[in-house]
Protein backbone atom coordinates (compact mmCIF):
# COMPACT_ATOMS: atom_id res chain seq x y z
CA UNK A 1 0.00 0.00 0.00
CA UNK A 2 2.63 2.30 1.09
CA UNK A 3 4.53 1.92 -2.72
CA UNK A 4 1.39 2.20 -4.68
CA UNK A 5 0.61 5.29 -3.36
CA UNK A 6 4.21 6.65 -3.39
CA UNK A 7 3.85 6.06 -7.25
CA UNK A 8 0.59 7.92 -7.40
CA UNK A 9 1.92 10.91 -5.85
CA UNK A 10 4.90 11.48 -8.00
CA UNK A 11 2.70 10.58 -10.97
CA UNK A 12 0.60 13.10 -10.19
CA UNK A 13 3.36 15.87 -9.94
CA UNK A 14 5.10 14.65 -12.98
CA UNK A 15 1.66 15.70 -14.78
CA UNK A 16 1.31 19.03 -12.66
CA UNK A 17 4.86 20.32 -13.36
CA UNK A 18 3.90 19.51 -17.13
CA UNK A 19 1.18 21.53 -17.12
CA UNK A 20 3.04 24.08 -15.57
CA UNK A 21 5.54 24.22 -18.19
CA UNK A 22 3.09 24.52 -21.04
CA UNK A 23 0.56 27.27 -19.79
CA UNK A 24 4.19 29.07 -19.32
CA UNK A 25 5.43 28.32 -23.56
CA UNK A 26 2.18 29.77 -24.80
CA UNK A 27 1.58 32.82 -22.36
CA UNK A 28 5.83 33.52 -23.13
CA UNK A 29 5.77 37.01 -23.87
CA UNK A 30 7.43 38.34 -27.31
CA UNK A 31 10.48 40.98 -27.56
CA UNK A 32 8.69 44.34 -27.22
CA UNK A 33 8.40 46.72 -30.07
CA UNK A 34 8.65 44.00 -32.24
CA UNK A 35 4.20 43.01 -33.51
CA UNK A 36 4.01 40.44 -36.34
CA UNK A 37 1.08 41.23 -38.78
CA UNK A 38 -1.04 39.06 -40.58
CA UNK A 39 -1.31 39.30 -44.56
CA UNK A 40 -4.33 38.13 -45.78
CA UNK A 41 -3.79 37.18 -49.62
CA UNK A 42 -6.93 36.97 -52.13
CA UNK A 43 -6.71 33.76 -54.23
CA UNK A 44 -7.10 34.83 -57.74
CA UNK A 45 -8.31 31.74 -60.18
CA UNK A 46 -5.72 31.85 -63.19
CA UNK A 47 -6.94 30.12 -66.31
CA UNK A 48 -4.92 28.70 -68.82
CA UNK A 49 -4.95 30.58 -72.33
CA UNK A 50 -5.48 27.90 -74.73
CA UNK A 51 -4.15 27.74 -78.10
CA UNK A 52 -7.56 29.23 -79.54
CA UNK A 53 -8.57 31.71 -76.92
CA UNK A 54 -8.45 35.59 -77.00
CA UNK A 55 -5.97 37.23 -74.89
CA UNK A 56 -3.49 34.70 -75.11
CA UNK A 57 -2.14 34.76 -71.72
CA UNK A 58 -3.43 34.72 -67.94
CA UNK A 59 -5.83 37.24 -66.92
CA UNK A 60 -5.16 40.35 -64.83
CA UNK A 61 -5.81 39.97 -61.65
CA UNK A 62 -8.81 42.52 -60.41
CA UNK A 63 -8.44 46.06 -58.49
CA UNK A 64 -8.07 45.77 -54.87
CA UNK A 65 -6.13 42.21 -54.72
CA UNK A 66 -3.25 41.39 -52.67
CA UNK A 67 -3.73 45.11 -51.43
CA UNK A 68 -1.56 44.76 -48.51
CA UNK A 69 1.76 43.24 -49.88
CA UNK A 70 1.86 46.10 -52.71
CA UNK A 71 3.94 49.15 -51.77
CA UNK A 72 1.98 52.22 -51.98
CA UNK A 73 3.50 54.59 -54.65
CA UNK A 74 3.58 58.25 -53.29
CA UNK A 75 2.24 60.95 -56.34
CA UNK A 76 4.35 62.00 -58.46
CA UNK A 77 5.41 65.97 -57.84
CA UNK A 78 3.25 68.38 -60.42
CA UNK A 79 5.12 70.34 -62.87
CA UNK A 80 6.33 73.59 -61.44
CA UNK A 81 6.74 76.52 -64.06
CA UNK A 82 9.69 77.10 -64.38
CA UNK A 83 10.94 80.63 -65.75
CA UNK A 84 13.27 81.08 -68.57
CA UNK A 85 16.93 81.80 -66.77
CA UNK A 86 18.25 85.14 -68.99
CA UNK A 87 21.39 84.44 -70.59
CA UNK A 88 24.14 86.89 -69.54
CA UNK A 89 24.54 89.26 -72.33
CA UNK A 90 28.36 89.06 -73.74
CA UNK A 91 29.87 92.51 -73.23
CA UNK A 92 30.85 94.22 -77.04
CA UNK A 93 34.31 93.90 -77.64
CA UNK A 94 36.44 96.77 -77.40
CA UNK A 95 37.16 98.06 -81.21
CA UNK A 96 40.37 98.89 -82.02
CA UNK A 97 41.68 102.96 -82.51
CA UNK A 98 41.13 103.01 -86.39
CA UNK A 99 42.44 106.02 -88.01
CA UNK A 100 41.04 106.41 -91.39
CA UNK A 101 41.61 108.82 -94.40
CA UNK A 102 39.58 108.93 -97.32
CA UNK A 103 41.37 109.04 -100.58
CA UNK A 104 41.76 112.48 -102.36
CA UNK A 105 40.56 112.76 -105.92
CA UNK A 106 42.45 113.49 -108.61
CA UNK A 107 45.53 111.14 -108.10
CA UNK A 108 47.52 110.05 -110.62
CA UNK A 109 47.73 106.48 -110.35
CA UNK A 110 49.13 105.74 -114.01
CA UNK A 111 52.98 105.76 -114.66
CA UNK A 112 53.89 108.84 -116.50
CA UNK A 113 57.76 111.01 -118.20
CA UNK A 114 57.89 114.40 -117.84
CA UNK A 115 60.70 114.99 -120.29
CA UNK A 116 60.60 118.66 -119.84
CA UNK A 117 61.61 118.18 -116.31
CA UNK A 118 62.92 114.13 -116.69
CA UNK A 119 61.00 113.48 -114.53
CA UNK A 120 59.20 109.36 -114.29
CA UNK A 121 56.25 108.88 -111.50
CA UNK A 122 55.63 105.17 -110.72
CA UNK A 123 54.98 103.21 -107.46
CA UNK A 124 52.97 100.84 -105.74
CA UNK A 125 49.54 99.74 -104.77
CA UNK A 126 46.23 99.00 -105.86
CA UNK A 127 46.69 101.59 -109.14
CA UNK A 128 49.96 100.22 -109.72
CA UNK A 129 49.03 96.91 -110.94
CA UNK A 130 52.67 95.07 -113.59
CA UNK A 131 52.40 97.12 -116.54
CA UNK A 132 49.47 98.69 -115.71
CA UNK A 133 49.62 102.63 -117.03
CA UNK A 134 52.86 102.29 -118.96
CA UNK A 135 52.35 99.83 -121.32
CA UNK A 136 54.34 96.70 -122.62
CA UNK A 137 56.93 95.40 -124.89
CA UNK A 138 59.41 97.51 -126.64
CA UNK A 139 56.98 100.69 -126.88
CA UNK A 140 57.18 101.87 -123.05
CA UNK A 141 55.61 104.76 -122.27
CA UNK A 142 55.93 108.33 -124.19
CA UNK A 143 59.62 110.06 -123.87
CA UNK A 144 60.66 106.55 -122.00
CA UNK A 145 60.20 104.15 -123.55
CA UNK A 146 62.48 101.58 -121.58
CA UNK A 147 59.63 99.34 -119.93
CA UNK A 148 62.06 96.73 -118.52
CA UNK A 149 64.21 99.79 -116.18
CA UNK A 150 60.78 100.92 -114.97
CA UNK A 151 60.28 97.20 -113.66
CA UNK A 152 63.33 96.69 -112.21
CA UNK A 153 62.88 99.78 -110.10
CA UNK A 154 59.23 98.30 -109.03
CA UNK A 155 60.66 95.23 -108.32
CA UNK A 156 63.36 96.15 -106.32
CA UNK A 157 61.39 98.92 -104.28
CA UNK A 158 58.59 96.50 -103.48
CA UNK A 159 60.72 93.56 -102.19
CA UNK A 160 62.09 95.86 -99.40
CA UNK A 161 58.74 97.54 -98.64
CA UNK A 162 57.57 95.94 -95.21
CA UNK A 163 54.18 96.92 -94.69
CA UNK A 164 54.25 95.61 -91.10
CA UNK A 165 56.02 98.51 -89.94
CA UNK A 166 52.81 100.01 -90.57
CA UNK A 167 50.39 99.78 -86.99
CA UNK A 168 47.88 97.26 -87.05
CA UNK A 169 44.79 99.54 -85.93
CA UNK A 170 45.09 101.66 -89.10
CA UNK A 171 42.45 101.80 -91.16
CA UNK A 172 41.88 103.64 -94.69
CA UNK A 173 43.75 104.36 -97.80
CA UNK A 174 46.82 106.27 -97.57
CA UNK A 175 49.81 107.89 -99.95
CA UNK A 176 53.36 108.58 -99.51
CA UNK A 177 55.45 110.32 -101.98
CA UNK A 178 59.40 109.44 -102.26
CA UNK A 179 61.21 111.58 -104.63
CA UNK A 180 64.95 110.76 -105.44
CA UNK A 181 67.40 111.46 -108.72
CA UNK A 182 69.23 108.39 -110.17
CA UNK A 183 72.68 109.25 -111.81
CA UNK A 184 74.06 107.42 -115.10
CA UNK A 185 75.66 105.03 -113.03
CA UNK A 186 72.70 103.89 -111.10
CA UNK A 187 73.45 105.98 -107.67
CA UNK A 188 71.05 108.16 -105.95
CA UNK A 189 70.76 111.95 -104.70
CA UNK A 190 68.40 113.85 -103.21
CA UNK A 191 66.55 111.18 -101.48
CA UNK A 192 63.27 112.51 -99.25
CA UNK A 193 60.20 111.82 -98.53
CA UNK A 194 57.99 114.54 -100.80
CA UNK A 195 54.14 114.09 -99.75
CA UNK A 196 53.80 112.56 -96.39
CA UNK A 197 50.82 110.12 -95.77
CA UNK A 198 50.15 111.58 -92.33
CA UNK A 199 50.95 108.39 -90.68
CA UNK A 200 54.97 108.43 -89.53
CA UNK A 201 55.25 104.58 -89.73
CA UNK A 202 53.97 104.41 -92.97
CA UNK A 203 56.75 107.28 -94.50
CA UNK A 204 59.46 105.66 -92.79
CA UNK A 205 58.78 102.33 -93.94
CA UNK A 206 58.43 103.68 -97.68
CA UNK A 207 61.76 105.86 -97.19
CA UNK A 208 63.29 103.12 -96.05
CA UNK A 209 62.46 100.52 -99.00
CA UNK A 210 64.02 103.43 -101.48
CA UNK A 211 67.02 103.30 -99.43
CA UNK A 212 67.42 99.69 -99.18
CA UNK A 213 66.83 99.48 -103.01
CA UNK A 214 70.12 101.84 -103.55
CA UNK A 215 72.34 101.30 -106.01
CA UNK A 216 69.94 101.09 -108.98
CA UNK A 217 71.18 99.52 -112.01
CA UNK A 218 72.80 102.11 -114.46
CA UNK A 219 70.49 104.07 -116.74
CA UNK A 220 69.78 102.60 -120.34
CA UNK A 221 72.43 104.00 -122.75
CA UNK A 222 70.13 105.48 -125.13
CA UNK A 223 68.73 107.97 -122.24
CA UNK A 224 70.48 111.34 -123.11
CA UNK A 225 69.83 112.66 -119.44
CA UNK A 226 72.27 113.23 -116.90
CA UNK A 227 69.68 112.12 -114.55
CA UNK A 228 66.36 110.50 -113.89
CA UNK A 229 64.23 112.02 -111.52
CA UNK A 230 61.87 109.61 -110.05
CA UNK A 231 58.11 110.33 -108.09
CA UNK A 232 57.58 106.96 -106.24
CA UNK A 233 54.41 106.95 -104.90
CA UNK A 234 53.57 103.95 -101.88
CA UNK A 235 49.68 103.45 -102.01
CA UNK A 236 48.46 101.81 -98.85
CA UNK A 237 45.02 100.14 -98.28
CA UNK A 238 43.64 98.16 -95.27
Amino acid sequence: MGNNQFIKMVGFSIIFHLFLFSSFLINFPTKKGVSKKIYYVDLIEIKSGGGGSKGGGSQKPPSGSMRELTVKKEPEPKNVLRYPVKKPKKEPEKEKTVISRPEKSGQKKETIFDPAKKELTTGLGEGFGSGEGFGTGEGGIPGFPYYYYIQILRDRVSSNWFKALVPPGVAGIYKVVIFFKIKRNGEVDEIKIEESSGLESLDLSALRAVKFSIPFPPLPREYEGDYLGVHFQFEFRK
